[in-house]
């Protein structure tokens, strides 16, 4: 607001007392479309236009980013390769690789925490479902799977601290979840170079499940640890009414690849081969503390703006809607 207080224009005969012009330095921007809608507007601001409106608002009141990153070293994982146009016993070159999947989240619809020494029940949004639809190339019927990424926990009643002496608004409260077992959705490692100096594309076969499940267990499975989050976040001490949102975001991603194999031909199956890999999973938690709060804004009961004359707002129906030589009503 400083710097628009600071350039007041008492020259303007759209109302030489309550004017404000904003983005004189627009010319400054690279963009004429930018300038065009913006250069000169005059945005009335007179005391008698102004109106008080209460409104219930949600306030973060405190946040934390927290991470969990693993490496992993897998010595045997097989990959397909896409054409046979290859002579048995060329060398295998891989010259790149990387990670191919839908989305990273938890099948839970219910995670369990604590806050403190208070049990919470964190509870999936409805915004965050994402729904996996398995690329196993079966006719199952359970082939969808539900993973979330956003959850909430409301806390009615927030423990009071009545020292009188105390002057503090909040106080920290330890946030503890442990064991949280993330699901990936159709995970495909894609490898691609040279074998025999012909180009070649080979990958694994779509898994979708735990991320800690393991090759023994599977063709093939990342194989890393369920994740434990722990965080201090502020909390009201006055005794409101707190929503503590979460957000994860995962990350997989492929550091290093290598094979010995040599390409050999099946007549039957997908020619293939064995490569060690090393890859990293990094999981990302943003947490929320969230109040309600009753306020008062000071608004305008009727935007109106000033065009002067000539101006591109004049000549934009789009924006305007002209109402006087030079006065126009804000129409977005």
């Amino acid at each position: 607001m400083d710097e628009l207080r600071n350039n007041v224009d008492y020259q303007d005969k759209c109302n030489k007392e309550n004017i404000i012009e904003t983005n004189k330095d627009c010319n400054k921007t690279n963009s004429k479309d930018y300038c065009s809608f913006c250069e000169n507007i005059k945005i009335d601001s007179n005391l008698q236009n102004l109106m008080v409106m209460p409104i219930l608002s949600k306030r973060i009141f405190d946040f934390v980013c927290l991470k969990d990153e693993q490496f992993k070293y897998d010595p045997c994982v097989r990959f397909y390769i896409e054409d046979d146009n290859y002579c048995d016993g060329d060398p295998i070159c891989i010259d790149h690789v990387y990670a191919e999947y839908d989305f990273i989240g938890l099948r839970d619809k219910v995670l369990d925490g604590k806050m403190d020494s208070q049990n919470l029940k964190f509870h999936a949004t409805n915004d965050s479902l994402y729904v996996c639809s398995i690329n196993c190339g079966c006719s199952s019927e359970n082939n969808e799977v539900y993973l979330y990424d956003e959850y909430v926990a409301n806390i009615k009643e927030v423990q009071i601290d009545n020292n009188p002496n105390n002057h503090k608004v909040s106080i920290k409260s330890r946030i503890f979840e442990e064991n949280l077992t993330f699901y990936i959705c159709n995970l495909k490692i894609i490898a691609s170079g040279k074998i025999g100096g012909k180009y070649f594309r080979a990958s694994t076969k779509p898994y979708t499940g735990e991320l800690s499940n393991c090759s023994k267990d599977y063709e093939w499975g990342p194989g890393f640890k369920p994740v434990d989050f722990y965080s201090r976040v502020d909390i009201p001490r006055v005794g409101k009414k707190v929503s503590i949102f979460e957000e994860f975001k995962g990350y997989l991603t492929i550091d290093c690849i290598n094979t010995y194999d040599t390409y050999k031909k099946d007549s039957e199956l997908l020619a293939s081969f064995d490569a060690s890999i090393e890859y990293s999973l990094l999981i990302n938690k943003k947490i929320y503390t969230v109040i309600k709060e009753k306020l008062s804004v000071l608004t305008i009961n009727q935007n109106i703006i000033c065009c002067p004359e000539n101006s591109a707002m004049l000549k934009s129906p789009s924006y305007c809607s002209l109402n006087g030589s030079n006065r126009c009503d804000l129409n977005i």
